[in-house]
């Protein structure tokens, strides 16, 4: 299939594909990613919305962290807009892995290493949110991250579904959240019946929920709402009835394995209370950045049985040896 990226025609084939959904395909075309939408309707609606945000410069301040739209893909006969043309990375891995152990392990990745990635997340939530977009639907899967010695390198994907809130100066109309993620529905945080600001409040209260429900995820191992059990085994609970009471990984009736205990805990009373708060939404909007890089980050120790655990835990929870 030959398709116009700008002006240029390329060619595209099944061997390009890099990666594909039931929304788009994405290939790799002329040093370029290309997403191609399956649905023409949902092809047109998207790249009319993103045609304006290019022309007018919206995504300018988020290139180091996202793969911004860049030009739209047409058909070779330039009649039909098909998708668009982005950043092509190499070397990057989804932040959703670091919740997968054998992955930390083999990459050497510990409790610092994934501060550090969820420092860059929170900066370009950060950024994200000035610019007037709501991810609202914060998949981890849409962020990816190369790590190494000299620093981590963090690229948001899937640009086009965020909601836009619009900025002072903007000539672009607000558009909403065309997709739900039910991993990271709340009862609090329902979108249901709102409209205007209310709305994009919302979303963004939905960005730090989810964030710090991922953040649990990766520092533990442990599906927040998903994995544990009720200490009654006559009792099952699923994640939506958990998540209305409030039955997180650390709720006093949720009971866990052993090693998840240890993974649980070895975080510290602090980061705990603070993950919790925002678990229940007790606490909405900004995770607080400044205790993860400050008092947390310094505050981790390395146990000589090998785990890893930060001080205020006063002994290891694996071996019981002072830290």
């Amino acid at each position: 299939m030959k398709v116009l990226v700008g002006s240029a025609l390329v060619e595209v084939s099944d061997a390009d594909q890099v990666g594909t959904g039931g929304q788009a395909v994405v290939s790799k075309s002329g040093g370029y990613a290309l997403k191609i939408f399956h649905d023409p309707a949902e092809a047109s609606s998207v790249c009319q919305i993103l045609r304006n945000h290019i022309k007018e410069g919206s995504y300018a301040q988020l290139g180091h962290i996202s793969t911004i739209p860049q030009m739209i893909v047409r058909d070779e006969s330039d009649s039909k807009d098909l998708g668009y043309a982005m950043e092509l990375l190499s070397g990057f891995q989804s932040v959703s892995d670091l919740a997968d152990r054998e992955f930390r392990g083999e990459n050497k990745l510990g409790l610092r290493a994934i501060i550090h990635v969820f420092a860059e997340l929170h900066l370009a939530l950060r950024s994200i949110h000035a610019n007037g977009f709501r991810v609202g639907d914060l998949n981890v899967g849409n962020f990816l991250f190369k790590y190494s010695e000299d620093g981590v390198a963090l690229r948001a994907i899937d640009v086009d579904s965020w909601a836009y809130a619009g900025v002072e100066g903007s000539s672009i109309p607000s558009s909403l959240l065309p997709v739900s993620n039910q991993d990271i529905e709340h009862p609090k945080l329902v979108l249901d019946g709102l409209t205007g600001p209310e709305y994009f409040l919302r979303l963004e209260e939905r960005d730090w929920y989810a964030y710090a429900l991922h953040l649990t995820y990766a520092l533990t191992g442990i599906e927040p709402f998903r994995q544990g059990a009720h200490q009654n085994p006559s009792v099952i609970i699923g994640s939506d009835e958990r998540k209305k009471r409030g039955m997180h990984l650390w709720h006093n009736q949720i009971k866990l394995p052993p090693e998840a205990r240890i993974a649980s805990v070895r975080l510290g009373a602090k980061l705990r209370f603070l993950l919790k708060n925002w678990l229940d939404v007790n606490a909405r909007g900004e995770f607080p950045l400044h205790y993860l890089i400050g008092d947390f980050i310094t505050g981790l120790r390395r146990c000589k049985c090998g785990l890893e655990s930060h001080k205020s835990c006063g002994r290891c929870p694996k071996c019981f040896t002072p830290l």
